[in-house]
């Protein structure tokens, strides 16, 4: 039974260890390591005295990214993820709303807003603690992420996404779309927005890959157009 989106990526990974699962530039990663790392994240976040709350990512689209927000959901927490490039005033604001109690940031885009921190530099150090990963208790009416627009007035607003919203959304997505695990996918979305949630989480769910298109190819159509034939992209 299917109750939060860790269980698809479990389930992927069992079926597809040694699958790349992700590609960044000319990074990517398997879904075995990904599953991985993705538990030391939340085995990291597990340290802190903290249970089903809001963690802050500010990092660029990437694999960091999506550690960072896998990592959250397996500590049993929701994340928000925004802009890294958004004014500090305004990233402000989204913590007065938000009340974060945890950070995930790289040590480059860090800005001590008063909150604790971890950086996506020390990913790779963090080791998988099981024992307090199989204390964790999700349902499917858990929050997973709020996701933050600006509305009409200009005033950041945070809409509250569950587990089980983005879970039926999958199902129906594979249904409709005959997504499988030998497709190869681009994503074009920023992750603070929810268009991507239709390309990361369909993606992790099949079993399939997925290019994240880098925002600086947007403005040479024609670079895009041979990125996706060269790596055979739908």
């Amino acid at each position: 039974m299917i109750r939060s989106v860790c269980d698809f990526l479990d389930n992927s990974a069992l079926k597809f260890p040694n699958k790349i699962a992700f590609v960044e530039g000319q990074k990517s990663i398997s879904y075995k390591d990904f599953n991985k790392i993705t538990s030391a994240v939340a085995s990291r976040i597990l340290e802190f005295p903290i249970k089903k709350e809001p963690i802050l990512i500010i990092l660029p689209k990437g694999i960091d990214a999506l550690i960072s927000m896998f990592g959250v959901a397996k500590s049993g927490n929701f994340y928000s993820i925004i802009d890294e490039k958004m004014p500090s005033e305004r990233v402000e604001k989204i913590i007065a709303k938000l009340r974060p109690k945890l950070i995930i940031t790289s040590k480059e885009l860090y800005f001590d807003y008063g909150i604790p921190a971890i950086f996506s530099d020390d990913f790779a150090a963090f080791s998988v603690n099981q024992t307090a990963l199989n204390a964790v208790n999700i349902i499917d009416t858990d929050l997973l992420y709020v996701l933050f627009t600006s509305g009409s007035t200009g005033e950041p607003k945070g809409v509250a996404i569950t587990h089980k919203s983005v879970v039926d959304f999958v199902f129906w997505l594979k249904e409709a779309f005959n997504v499988g695990e030998n497709e190869i996918l681009a994503n074009q979305s920023p992750l603070y927005f929810d268009l991507s949630i239709f390309d990361i989480f369909g993606t992790i769910a099949c079993g399939a890959c997925i290019h994240l298109i880098q925002n600086q190819l947007f403005a040479f159509p024609a670079k895009i157009a041979q990125y996706l034939s060269k790596n055979k992209i739908s």
